[in-house]
């Protein structure tokens, strides 16, 4: 008690840490949190009603826990007790709460068959922290688990409880049950927090040095630290540690030596220093595609680290290219096949929006949208295993400004759902279309070469209609300098006009040295092209990338010169 009224809101980010984990942990409708304040004498009973109701107000009513909290007798979330004391009366209401809560809940209720209570006795008497799931059946088919679906639901139902871990839907994990689940937890520690009687003192100090500067660890002295903890499977403890995504492998151990494959540990990687480190965002420019994962008010920072451990695996990065990859605890960027090099960084844009922001660098013919799939995917397969009930959405940002649909701060970003938790990712080359407070937004994902579609260009459609075109003005030209010159997030300047117009990315760069790259571009087009023909394929190039302020330039252009013909 004392600490939450030194620091209110400290508290408060904690509670919110706690709760956001209960609540994309726990499957079940009738889950209940009860706020214990502990030492309650250790503060005056005014500052206990001043924490009581700053709990109530930027808590039970300010967010989404309302369901989850209970309400003590004076309606706030909080029941302080003196657990100092060997009877206290406050305990004792906190104890007929939660025994009246229990009572009512109906995961209680449920009635399940004595031979399931049994296979506890059977986990007891195995005396292994894992074991196979064939060896494990043939354990419960001695009391009479031998049905297999009844078999699966039986572990199903104490992998929720916590008893043990099981995932059947991971082609690792399927194959082996975790009797002990805090086995991973020390291992871990083991392996994060090594201690110098562990190793000889030099190979204790390379061990750290690596560890803290790169978070990468090797298999020799993963398996010194395991060794303490007495199982007889280090190699399988590996693999599982590897499937939950709490280590990375760096490149194939069939390709050297297993005492010298080297491991990622997403949790211990460094913080991300722009003094230290290179910067990122020189690897990106203006015309890459950026993306957004929104998680609302829930914290992403473990889900990311999940997020690298896949990503690292699907890019196939090895020690040797860690440094090229500059993988940080905040941010990470990845090069997949050539094809995508992209940046995942977690960002709160706003005290109640936490975001994965994505930006995407696409080779030619590769669509960023396919990228975004692959990403979502993963996410998807790290939510059904570790968070059941997260909640996110997948998107582009809203190119309109505030007001948005669902609320009204700047300093939110709107994200145009393309998919959602528990939805499959949007495939296809269609276009979408969305609506933001009447206004509409069109995203386009086909591949066509033009930069317009490769980055998916917000445009109104256009009804091309075969009209008579001229040789360009150059008092036009200057005008579409003043237009296109000016660089666009969405590729929709004179570069996209440029790709359109079949220009190389060594011509496009060769432009972008000029004072003015459009007009460069437009008379550099103009001799190698009839002039007829150029105007008319910058007005078609023009109309794709959805630029109608440009294309009533070059509608000016033919009036123009319809007006001279006539005086003539």
């Amino acid at each position: 008690m004392a600490e939450a009224v030194r620091n209110q809101n400290r508290t408060l980010d904690r509670l919110l840490f706690w709760l956001h984990s209960v609540k994309t942990h726990a499957c079940s409708e009738d889950c209940a949190v009860f706020l214990v304040g502990s030492h309650r004498d250790s503060v005056t009973s005014l500052k206990r009603q001043e924490i009581a109701t700053f709990l109530a107000e930027h808590l039970y009513r300010s967010t989404g826990f309302s369901s989850l909290l209970v309400l003590n007798a004076d309606n706030t979330p909080l029941f302080p007790v003196e657990n100092s004391k060997p009877v206290d009366e406050d305990m004792i209401c906190l104890r007929d709460a939660i025994w009246t809560m229990t009572q009512q809940a109906n995961y209680v209720r449920r009635q399940l068959p004595i031979r399931w209570l049994k296979f506890l006795e059977v986990v007891k008497q195995v005396e292994k922290p894992i074991v196979s799931l064939d060896d494990l059946r043939q354990e419960c088919s001695l009391i009479g688990l031998e049905n297999e679906d009844e078999f699966h639901d039986v572990l199903t139902t104490f992998d929720q409880a916590g008893d043990i871990m099981y995932q059947a839907n991971d082609d690792t994990l399927k194959h082996y049950v975790v009797l002990d689940p805090q086995l991973l937890v020390d291992a871990m520690a083991k392996i994060t927090c090594p201690q110098p009687t562990h190793f000889g003192m030099p190979k204790y100090v390379e061990h750290l040095t690596l560890l803290e500067k790169k978070g990468i660890v090797r298999a020799d002295f993963i398996h010194n630290a395991v060794s303490q903890l007495n199982i007889d499977q280090p190699t399988v403890l590996l693999k599982l540690l590897v499937a939950y995504d709490m280590l990375c492998p760096l490149g194939e151990e069939a390709d050297c030596d297993s005492g010298h494959t080297t491991y990622l540990v997403p949790s211990r990687l460094p913080e991300y220093n722009p003094k230290l480190h290179r910067s990122l965002s020189e690897r990106h420019g203006d015309d890459d595609q950026v993306f957004y994962i929104d998680f609302e008010t829930f914290n992403p920072d473990v889900v990311y680290t999940r997020v690298v451990a896949r990503c690292l695996t699907l890019c196939k990065v090895e020690e040797r290219t860690h440094t090229r990859t500059s993988v940080f605890r905040n941010v990470g960027s990845f090069n997949m096949a050539n094809r995508f090099w992209f940046t995942i960084e977690p960002m709160r844009p706003a005290p109640d929006q936490n975001v994965l922001k994505i930006t995407v660098t696409s080779a030619t013919g590769s669509n960023p949208f396919d990228l975004l799939g692959m990403l979502h995917d993963i996410l998807e397969a790290v939510r059904r295993r570790d968070f059941p009930n997260m909640s996110y959405t997948s998107g582009v940002r809203c190119p309109f400004e505030a007001p948005h649909t669902d609320y009204s701060e700047p300093e939110r970003i709107h994200v145009l759902k393309l998919a959602g938790s528990g939805e499959m990712f949007p495939r296809g080359d269609h276009p979408l279309t969305f609506l933001c407070c009447g206004r509409e937004h069109q995203v386009v994902r086909t591949i066509t070469g033009t930069v317009a579609q490769r980055f998916g260009i917000s445009s109104t459609a256009v009804i091309r209609k075969s009209r008579p075109q001229t040789p360009l003005q150059f008092s036009h030209i200057q005008q579409l300098s003043l237009l296109l010159d000016p660089p666009r997030v969405l590729g929709n300047d004179w570069k996209g006009l440029a790709d359109h117009l079949g220009y190389c990315v060594t011509e496009i760069l060769n432009f972008q040295r000029k004072e003015s790259p459009t007009m460069a571009l437009l008379i550099d087009y103009g001799t190698k092209v009839d002039k007829v023909e150029a105007a008319r394929k910058i007005t078609e190039g023009l109309e794709l990338l959805g630029r109608l302020d440009a294309v009533a330039v070059m509608a000016a252009n033919v009036n123009r010169s319809h007006s001279h013909d006539g005086d003539k």
